[in-house]
């Protein structure tokens, strides 16, 4: 356990940016995501236009994130980052001030594209700023610090909007007090985002930038199939967990956001198992081995006959599921050229926006041919086992468990510590 602290404070300074940055993203998403809604329903937007904005974010994830990857890979992820997250805020202050519907679309694209450049460039910027010893411990706090700051968000969020309410004399809940919850927003994002600019990005030679166009096709069908299964399973079950715990067990609204909110905290320190067990089974086998995890659980869920039951299986999966993030990215990024590391990030960002758009609907057909969550969930079980399988069928079975880097690639990283 001392070794494992020890490793904390050996990060490299591109990594304690990183980190630093991701604590403010996970705040200011989950204050974004309590506080946009309600101030759109606050201006009477209808419920259809609400919707159509909600979905912008995994559309535009989806239409830009490679193209995205690919000019970072040929350029360089730092001015990009730097551009997206100090730019990004920007967008958030025209969603707050503006109150037509045009504009809000218009900041909604715009903040959509911003904010997808983090998701593409951190498990990148991750590698090449680390070494073999430290690197599964980065990308665990990196997952803890998004997961955890996440519920915190949530609070820090609802009190800025009491707090205005009051100064205001107005209800939490109008579009004034609303509005100062966007606005601080806002205000953490930009400071949050100005550490980047202390980002040192490794010198890129020639050959390499020109290697970038040799892409090992199978390599990438290999590692975004199972991520593609994960995200289908993982969006048919997180999508409609309140409906579930509302409609299975008769829990209340506020009770059951209570428990999430816990069990999202419960949850985030799973990441920290990641190197632990990457350092014992490597890995793919370590990713392997949590994911066949996630199938009985998820299996037990879908079937739980008591609320009991349906809470305690629900908090030992978010504790599988935290880990199996950093885990499975830390494997894949090893696997594939630094100057390629970017396209295969914003390929995961669309494999994630697929599998969150389509494994919502398939729950919601199942149930409504079923009346009930057990063969949607089992169907996310059935997924999480095939993801497994495949993915010890293509790496877990003779392979290094962790990607060699080549002379270059190590002495990139030389360079970014």
């Amino acid at each position: 356990m001392v070794e494992y602290f020890r490793t904390f404070l050996r990060f490299s300074r591109n990594g304690r940016l990183i980190l630093s940055y991701t604590l403010v993203k996970g705040l200011t998403l989950a204050m974004q995501g309590l506080v946009y809604n309600l101030y759109l329903l606050s201006l009477h937007f209808t419920w259809g236009l609400i919707g159509v904005l909600d979905a912008m974010p995994p559309v535009t994830v989806l239409v830009v994130s490679v193209p995205l990857g690919m000019l970072a890979d040929r350029i360089g992820r730092k001015m990009l980052l730097v551009i997206c997250t100090v730019v990004n805020p920007f967008s958030v202050l025209g969603m707050a001030l503006s109150t037509s519907p045009t504009w809000q679309v218009i900041f909604g694209l715009a903040n959509g594209v911003m904010s997808s450049f983090y998701w593409i460039a951190y498990p990148a910027i991750i590698v090449e700023s680390s070494t073999e010893e430290d690197r599964q411990h980065l990308f665990s706090v990196n997952s803890m610090l998004m997961l955890g700051m996440g519920s915190l968000g949530y609070l820090l969020g609802g009190g800025i909007t009491v707090l205005a309410g009051g100064m205001l004399h107005e209800s939490p809940d109008a579009a004034g007090p609303l509005r100062w919850g966007l606005l601080a927003v806002f205000a953490m994002s930009l400071l949050g985002a100005l550490p980047l600019l202390w980002l040192h990005e490794p010198p890129r030679d020639r050959r390499r930038r020109r290697q970038s166009h040799s892409y090992d096709r199978g390599l990438y069908a290999r590692l975004l199939g199972p991520d593609a299964l994960l995200s289908f399973g993982a969006g048919a079950v997180l999508s409609f967990n309140q409906l579930y715990f509302v409609n299975r067990f008769g829990l209340l609204a506020g009770s059951v956001g209570l428990f999430l909110a816990m069990a999202g905290v419960v949850g985030s320190i799973g990441a920290l198992l990641s190197p632990a067990l990457s350092r014992r089974l490597g890995t793919a086998r370590a990713a392997v081995v949590l994911q066949g995890t996630s199938v009985p659980l998820i299996a037990a869920l879908a079937l739980a006959p008591v609320l009991g039951v349906a809470l305690g299986v629900y908090s030992l999966w978010g504790i599988v599921r935290s880990a199996i993030d950093p885990t499975y990215t830390g494997f894949a990024m090893a696997q594939v050229p630094d100057n390629q590391r970017s396209t295969l990030s914003g390929l995961y960002s669309v494999t994630w926006a697929a599998g969150f758009g389509a494994g919502p609907l398939a729950t919601g057909w199942l149930r409504g041919l079923t009346h009930g969550f057990s063969a949607p969930f089992l169907l996310a079980a059935a997924c999480y086992g095939v993801a497994s399988l495949a993915l010890y069928a293509f790496f877990g079975r003779g392979r290094p468990a962790q990607g060699t880097p080549n002379t270059a690639d190590q002495k990139d990283q030389a360079a970014a510590r």
